[in-house]
């Protein structure tokens, strides 16, 4: 019963931690657990938790020869409520693609036809090319229709992709962490 006790004041402390860390950013845990999930298939990561006022988590995944492979970026944003945007992107032989685009608390919108609305504009954008062969860089477009919001997404999105290939091309030397000391 004492060890129960106290596992359970144990858990309640680290979630309590990981409130206080997360909440002065307003981005959600579960966006961050996002990124770390999404970091897994790289050997290790580095991360900048206030790499600027408008882009405040940004993730780098490394390979085995220590090459940047993957990157992860994360912003808060108002639609109908104050949710999380985020995208990763990976090197794919010769280019780079949008891997993962996701609104990971999208939850926090409780009417369901309005987050459906928000998460329609992600659609098709998984797998774009941002920056071909060649080093030219592409920009995720907005598509004929789109709402206000869906238009927002997608300038945040390609500010989010233009700072990844900025820091994805030129090392930052940010301190690497192995991926296996943080996987469970």
């Amino acid at each position: 019963m004492k060890n129960r006790l106290r596992m359970m004041r144990y858990m309640l402390v680290v979630v309590l931690a990981s409130a206080t860390v997360y909440a002065g950013s307003k981005v959600a845990v579960q966006a961050v657990d996002a990124a770390h999930w999404i970091l897994k298939k790289s050997e290790s990561y580095s991360e900048n938790m206030k790499y600027s006022k408008t882009i405040p988590y940004m993730y780098l995944g490394y390979n085995q020869d220590g090459e940047t492979s993957q990157g992860v970026a994360m912003r808060s944003f108002k639609t109908y409520k104050r949710v999380t945007a985020m995208i990763a992107l990976k090197r794919d032989n010769d280019k780079v693609v949008v891997d993962v685009v996701d609104i990971p608390d999208i939850g926090l919108i409780k009417d369901i036809k309005k987050q459906e609305k928000v998460l329609e504009a992600l659609k098709g954008i998984g797998g774009t090319v941002v920056q071909d062969a060649s080093g030219k860089r592409h920009a995720i477009d907005a598509v004929t229709g789109a709402t206000r919001y869906q238009k927002r997404i997608y300038l945040y999105l390609n500010k989010m992709s233009e700072a990844l290939l900025v820091e994805m091309g030129d090392d930052p030397g940010w301190t690497r962490t192995p991926v296996k000391a943080v996987s469970k």
